[in-house]
């Protein structure tokens, strides 16, 4: 008996996908599971060919879907190079920021060159248990003499391949789901006193003024990298003084409400914003050298690292001041808290989804709290 696995795809998503088997002109089986989850055409019909190439394995391999039993993503039969080749490809045509897809491109190539160092390319990826993940890793790490931070970094990448593999049917279960990271310490956070900011902002009043509003945005908004470079004049509501970022330039993909303070409001009503497709901190002409061109509203998007490049140039050169631009942003949240404004407050100005998150980057949470409740430790008498 001869068998075809077809997949039933109408054009509108509300109606039921499924992939089914076709047999002695009637459909034999059908198989639904999951397919509805996927909000978009491409997604659901990229797991739904996926299911259907392990049911035409199956089948191959001598399955007979008219008797009881189900296939299974652990039968698959896809080697781990196969199966960490369908998630890269996958994961490298997504809407990602540009440093990610790099990111998935190193990682791949690091892990199949460690697998085929191993000569274990060719196992099916359904024997591949966290031992062995965790293995590999650790070969990628010890081969090139890199630090622990190597290896969070990849096994990061890896749970985002390994997830990718789960939701679309190749295997069961992430073997990298309890994977720990190893202990790094990180960089300290130098943040700049009240002296350097002030240093900073008169230095650069001097020359490029407008940096300093583009310095106000990162402080006061906690805007990331991203979206500063993204943002738009037409994303500034000027009855509101708020900018409204649309979820194509936010990190994660939801629109963007941030309040503009009295001190950000007063810089921006000096620029002219007439233009809402100008981009607010833009330049005038592409890889012009003019510096009163830049970081001004202008039709092009200013280049990837300028902002960091000027910084480290006029900052931690010339003013000899070690510390990061972005790490204004742990300044700010930590001033704000010194302020009165709640933990609470300052996570939602983040856009952080939990307070923990907000403490990682309000870093003198604890301290700040303690010395506003002082007055409540009592007296030992």
């Amino acid at each position: 008996m001869s068998y075809e696995v077809k997949i039933h795809a109408p054009a509108d998503l509300s109606e039921k996908w499924y992939v089914y088997i076709y047999s002695a002109g009637k459909i034999i089986k059908k198989f639904y599971k999951g397919l509805a989850k996927e909000d978009n055409y491409a997604d659901r019909m990229l797991k739904a060919e996926v299911l259907k190439s392990f049911i035409e394995r199956e089948i191959k391999a001598g399955w007979k879907p008219d008797a009881s039993g189900l296939p299974q993503p652990e039968n698959n039969r896809y080697t781990i190079a196969e199966a960490y080749e369908i998630a890269y490809r996958s994961l490298s045509s997504m809407d990602r920021e540009r440093t990610t897809l790099s990111q998935y491109k190193t990682h791949y190539n690091f892990f199949i060159e460690t697998l085929k160092s191993q000569k274990w390319e060719d196992y099916p990826i359904s024997k591949f248990e966290t031992y062995h993940i965790s293995l590999i890793l650790d070969i990628m790490q010890n081969s090139r003499g890199k630090s622990n931070n190597f290896f969070n970094h990849h096994l990061k990448n890896c749970k985002v391949f390994f997830k990718f593999l789960v939701r679309k049917f190749i295997i069961k279960t992430d073997p990298t789901e309890i994977i720990e990271k190893k202990k790094w310490k990180t960089k300290e956070k130098r943040l700049l006193t009240s002296e350097e900011q002030t240093q900073i902002i008169n230095h650069f009043k001097d020359f490029l003024p407008q940096f300093v509003t583009y310095l106000k945005v990162l402080y006061h908004t906690s805007v990331r990298p991203k979206e500063i470079r993204l943002l738009k004049c037409g994303m500034i509501d000027t009855e509101r003084w708020i900018f409204i970022l649309p979820e194509e330039i936010t990190k994660n993909d939801k629109k963007g409400i941030i309040v503009i303070p009295d001190d950000l409001k007063n810089d921006l009503m000096k620029l002219n914003l007439y233009n809402p497709d100008y981009y607010l901190f833009g330049i005038a002409t592409p890889h012009s050298t003019d510096r009163e061109k830049t970081f001004v509203p202008a039709p092009y998007p200013l280049a990837l690292n300028t902002a960091n490049k000027l910084w480290k140039q006029e900052v931690k050169d010339k003013l000899g001041i070690d510390s990061d631009m972005y790490w204004l942003k742990s300044k700010s949240n930590n001033d704000k808290m010194r302020n009165g404004m709640s933990l609470d407050a300052v996570r939602i100005s983040n856009r952080h989804s939990n307070a923990e998150i907000t403490k990682i980057y309000a870093t003198e949470h604890d301290i700040i709290t303690m010395q506003q409740n002082i007055d409540k430790f009592g007296i030992f008498e």
